[in-house]
């Protein structure tokens, strides 16, 4: 029994050690999203890491301002290149009766900004600030 709980308590201190309390290294990322000249408010922006690993999300406020989330209460992204997907595009919600609950939201940016993205960002240490201005046409 002594033992068990000395070889559990040692396991556990070499998870805690070997995961590192902190996670990965990661950088702040904030910024502006403005659509053909004009902040966005509520528009999902995607931070993905082009070598794999999670993706930061945030999402805009009423300035087109936002401030990426990596997980939990951790703000920012992974460092290193990034694909950046933003979308303002919302599938309808209905309920179980066939009632829609939500419209949703028509995408408004155009691809190039989401689906067929050529927005990039390179996440060094420290504070980032990208802004994207879209022009939908």
């Amino acid at each position: 029994m002594k033992r068990s709980i000395l070889s559990l308590a040692a396991l556990l201190g070499f998870v805690i050690s070997g995961c590192g309390a902190d996670g990965p290294d990661i950088g702040s990322v904030t910024g502006v999203v403005t659509l053909d000249g004009r902040p966005v408010e509520g528009a999902m922006i995607y931070f993905e890491p082009v070598k794999g690993g999670r993706s930061s999300t945030a999402l805009t406020d009423t300035e087109g301002k936002y401030e990426l989330k990596y997980i939990g209460d951790r703000m920012g992204a992974l460092l290193g290149d990034h694909q950046v997907r933003i979308t303002k595009f919302r599938k309808a919600i209905q309920d179980d009766h066939g009632k829609v609950t939500d419209k949703g939201m028509p995408e408004q940016f155009p691809k190039t900004a989401n689906s067929e993205s050529n927005l990039t960002a390179k996440v060094e240490p420290g504070d980032n600030v990208y802004d994207f201005a879209v022009v939908s046409k």
